[in-house]
């Protein structure tokens, strides 16, 4: 019952450059204030991920701003940085706790070798004397660990040099190693923790590995590849 007539006579006026143009440019304007507050929001997000792999690594992890950006991820900031406290105290207390105990139990340890020996040469003080110096082997083992290195400064170096330290110590006891060592570049390195770490990997491969020891070192995949094979 009832006809409504819009007039056409100004559609004519607008241009099509001009119509297509308000076409595009209307949802690409949308798109890049888009990106550019999901780019703001994944920012954090990508920080929150490069503290949790530093963590995994044993890092210490200080980046974490609590203050700005959404009230989600600053109460996840928050969390994280009071995750990261608790584990690092918890590392703390469980360092003091191993080097109180390796250090308390040396005494009686020395006191009970002493005693040992001034009992005289007989099969029950050897044995005794034995067990006291696993005993005390196994305290080295803990005080090691807890000495993990990172108290240790970092300098540059030839990692080839530290291996032909490790090897010639047990060339010296008597024990046969094969090495090929290629060239690698200088790297950044702490070097007591690489002796230990390569004594501790050599020598389980002499005690344990049948015979024949090989020690390698070369350049794979932009990477330096130390390989200790043994026959085990």
């Amino acid at each position: 019952q009832l006809w409504i007539r819009f007039p056409l006579e100004n559609f004519g006026r607008y241009e099509g450059f001009a119509f297509m143009t308000w076409l595009i440019a209307t949802p690409a304007i949308a798109f890049i204030l888009t990106l550019l507050f999901v780019r703001q929001l994944n920012r954090p997000l990508k920080r929150l991920a490069n503290a949790a792999r530093r963590i995994g690594r044993g890092e210490t992890v200080s980046n974490l701003t609590q203050e700005t950006g959404p009230r989600e991820i600053q109460a996840v900031n928050t969390a994280f940085m009071q995750m990261s406290r608790d584990l690092q105290q918890a590392s703390r207390e469980r360092s003091l706790l191993l080097a109180g105990i390796s250090h308390d139990l040396r005494t009686p340890l020395t006191r009970m070798r002493l005693t040992a020996e001034l009992l005289g040469e007989s099969e029950f003080t050897e044995g005794m004397i034995r067990d006291i110096e696993d005993m005390n082997a196994i305290l080295n083992q803990f005080i090691m660990f807890v000495r993990d290195g990172s108290d240790e400064k970092t300098e540059a170096g030839d990692l080839n040099e530290v291996i032909v330290e490790v090897v010639s110590q047990f060339e010296s006891d008597g024990a046969v190693l094969r090495i090929d060592l290629h060239p690698v570049p200088p790297i950044l390195l702490k070097r007591l923790s690489l002796k230990r770490m390569f004594a501790n990997l050599i020598g389980n491969a002499i005690r344990h590995g049948g015979g024949e020891v090989d020690v390698s070192c070369v350049m794979a995949d932009s990477e330096i590849r130390v390989i200790v094979a043994d026959r085990g």
